[in-house]
Formats: C-alpha cells, sequence, structure tokens
C-alpha cells in the first residue's frame, strides 16, 4: 500500500488495520480530471466513485464525474459551486485540499495508472469484505450447513469476479463480443431449424 505525500486528509484517523488503499492514486485521478477534462473519455467505464476508499474522494470524484457526464467543465470553480448546490455547505475546506492535490498533480501523470491501482485495491477491499462475511456465516451459521455456506461464499466472490471482468472491458468490446455470440447462436438455431 502506498502512502502519500500529500496534506494529510481532513478528517481520516490512522487505521492499525488500514484495508489496501493509495490516497496518492486517488490525488492523482481527481488531479488529472480537474487538469485534463478529455481524459474522463479515457477512464470514465474503468471507474466508479465507489471505487475510491477515502470519503473526501468520493465526494470530489462524484461531483467531477457528475459535471463531466453532463458535458460541463469540471473545474475548481464548478466544483464548488456543485458541492454548494448539493449539500447547501459552504465547501472551502474540501476546495482548499482539492488545490493542494491540484497542485501535486504533474502535468505528465498517466491517468490509467493510477485507475489501475484503485481499482485493484477497491477489488482487495471487496475480497476481504467478502472473507468477512463468510468468516461470519461460518462462525454464526444460523441454521445453515457448511455446504449452504460455502456456496454463498462461492457465489460471493464469483459475483465479485464477474464485477471486475465487466469493469476491466471495454464496451467496444462487448458488443464486438456480443456480435459474435450472436451471430453463433443464429448459425446454431439454423443448424438446429434445417434438421
Amino acid at each position: 500500500m502506498e502512502k502519500s505525500s500529500h496534506r494529510t486528509i481532513p478528517g481520516v484517523e490512522p487505521d492499525s488495520r488500514a484495508l489496501p488503499h493509495s490516497d496518492e492514486a486517488e490525488q492523482q485521478i481527481i488531479g488529472r480530471l480537474l487538469l485534463n477534462n478529455e481524459a474522463w473519455i479515457e477512464v470514465s467505464d474503468m471507474i466508479s466513485v465507489d471505487d475510491f476508499f477515502q470519503d473526501i474522494h468520493r465526494v470530489l470524484f462524484r461531483h467531477i464525474s457528475n459535471l463531466l457526464d453532463k458535458g460541463t467543465v469540471a473545474d475548481i470553480n464548478s466544483v464548488f459551486v456543485s458541492m454548494q448546490e448539493l449539500h447547501g455547505i459552504d465547501p472551502t475546506e474540501e476546495i482548499a485540499y482539492l488545490k493542494d492535490v491540484i497542485d501535486n498533480t504533474p502535468c505528465t501523470s498517466r491517468i490509467r495508472h493510477y485507475v489501475d491501482i484503485v481499482r485493484d485495491n477497491s477489488i482487495r477491499r471487496s475480497l476481504i469484505d467478502a472473507c468477512d462475511v463468510t468468516k461470519r456465516n461460518a462462525l454464526q451459521p444460523l441454521g445453515r450447513d457448511a455446504k449452504q455456506i460455502l456456496d454463498e461464499a462461492q457465489a460471493r466472490i464469483f459475483c465479485l469476479g464477474e464485477e471486475t471482468v465487466r469493469s476491466r472491458v471495454p464496451v467496444s468490446s462487448l458488443s464486438g463480443a456480443l456480435g459474435q455470440i450472436s451471430e453463433r447462436v443464429r448459425e446454431q438455431s439454423d443448424r438446429y431449424l434445417s434438421r
């Protein structure tokens, strides 16, 4: 797990059992998107707000992505206005933090590299959650036998694997694959009907 060289995040206490995350990677994504709104096209289908670990990064990413999805320019001013309108608060502290993030984002940073780090950590946290649930169920079965608990654990891991594959495959690749699958199904049904 990487440690951030940036300012301490407001309201974040050190945790003895810190879950996998990288403050630096999360900051770099947010900073890169604000410095280059076009980077959103490259990563919008690869990452979501739920992939971020720190609450402040989730909030900032949500506002940035909402603005960009609407086709609005995302910069410090528009994020400030968005936060004021949605939450009815003065987000001065968050905007000061955001300025620090931008100041520490090099112009040459590779956003996809940081997206990969954030997604990897998000998947590992989900895996830890799935294992925690399985452990809890094994210790307190509530009338379930071991096979039921194992089946549930396998289903959780399978769903996590499916979600991971879905988030990594570009939409264009999926549409091509779906077209090939449709063609094969059509060929097989034609063969079956011609018998």
